[in-house]
């Protein structure tokens, strides 16, 4: 198994194949890749590509649907190159193995009372479960579950502090669901796209949340537009658990 720069050993067991769309045809596992990549549409063609950072486009030559009707969203893909296939512009064709959603969402703003508004449930995030990439902060977070069926909520808030717009709050309502033992891991994503240009200098993209010790902030760095970082990596060690957020 090959892996880019952006690698989950564990994704290859996670995905939701897309049997819809790749056909009946067993395709061949024995080369493939992983990675998070921004499901997109040209605005001309209308034809679906993923970004994969902001060097990297690739073409699915075998999606037969778009995966995510037409919503720019963040997601797990497994993909392999395909070679004998024209790329058309992009930087390379591709033959989707699999590919699932990971929440994306817009941040959303502060309130005036932002505990009764989007909640102040614990969840846990270290630096390392962290990326910026494409213009979006995908994250892998955890936090206690106990009824499957009841769907937690998460969010991004900005306008936090007046006096530094790049100071942002993760919050997590647990929507009463808040007595369980059990631990789960899930992905998001969150747009980035309403903060101030950076005009190319580094910020400090400040993440505050609160854990079940207390809060914390996690500074990131951040500059608007900036290409990505090869060596950044979510961790290889983690899959996706069974918590459902919105």
């Amino acid at each position: 198994m090959k892996t880019n720069s952006i690698v989950l050993a564990t994704l290859g067991v996670a995905l939701l194949f897309l049997t819809s769309c790749l056909g009946k045809n067993n395709p061949d596992y024995s080369n493939y890749y992983t990675g998070i990549v921004t499901v997109k549409t040209n605005p001309t063609t209308k034809a679906v590509y993923l970004q994969l950072n902001e060097k990297t486009t690739l073409l699915p030559t075998n999606l037969k649907e778009h995966p995510t009707k037409g919503k720019e969203v963040r997601a797990l893909v497994n993909y392999k190159d395909d070679k004998k296939a024209p790329h058309e512009g992009y930087t390379k064709a591709v033959h989707v193995l699999g590919l699932k959603e990971i929440l994306t969402k817009n941040m959303v703003p502060s309130k005036e009372d932002n505990n009764a508004a989007y909640g102040k449930d614990p969840i846990g995030l270290g630096k390392e479960q962290c990326l910026i990439e494409d213009g979006y902060l995908t994250i892998i977070f955890s936090a206690r579950y106990g009824d499957s069926k009841k769907p937690h909520e998460i969010n991004l808030v900005s306008g936090v502090d007046p006096k530094d717009p790049y100071t942002l709050e993760l919050r997590h309502n647990a929507k009463g669901d808040t007595n369980a033992r059990t631990i789960a891991r899930a992905y998001a994503a969150f747009s980035l796209k309403d903060l101030p240009d950076t005009k190319g200098e580094k910020k400090a993209l400040k993440i505050r949340f609160v854990t079940e010790t207390g809060s914390q902030t996690i500074n990131l760095d951040y500059v608007s537009g900036k290409k990505a970082d090869p060596k950044a990596a979510l961790p290889a060690n983690r899959s996706i658990g069974d918590i459902v957020v919105e």
